[in-house]
């Protein structure tokens, strides 16, 4: 146990230490805290960003799948295939490029049924014709 004046100084001074201590932590805390909220802000302020691209690119891959129904589907898939529709982020870019061949393939089926149709068609004509010309003779 201290005694004494010096003692009581002692652990004065040592009371004033541990809080000028205290103190310090407090301030790095709270510096660190302010970092942390900035860094909150910035990720928000990111985030709605990073949210309006990936709309941008839903939107462009949105497009992408009506222009492979039109005669110049290819050419304007062309023209979006720069940052548009991939982007920096793999996983939308894989999402969109996913969404387009899904879509080529379902119009390639589609095309395909119409073809066999229109196969169909003729060859009913080329019967057609046949009969007909077996007639005249």
């Amino acid at each position: 146990m201290i005694e004494g004046r010096g003692g009581v100084e002692q652990m004065i001074r040592q009371q004033k230490k541990e809080k000028e201590d205290v103190q310090e932590r407090i301030k790095k805390l709270c510096a660190r805290y302010e970092d942390l909220e900035s860094i909150e802000l910035i990720y928000k302020k990111k985030r709605e960003e990073f949210e309006d691209k990936m709309t941008e690119k839903r939107q462009c891959a949105q497009k992408i799948k009506e222009w492979i129904h039109s005669p110049y589907g290819i050419k304007k898939f062309a023209e979006c295939m720069g940052e548009e529709l991939y982007g920096s982020d793999y996983k939308i870019a894989e999402e969109n490029m996913t969404m387009f061949y899904e879509e080529v393939l379902r119009e390639k089926d589609r095309i395909s049924v119409q073809i066999e149709e229109e196969e169909r068609k003729k060859q009913m004509a080329e019967q057609k014709i046949m009969s007909l010309e077996r007639l005249i003779v």
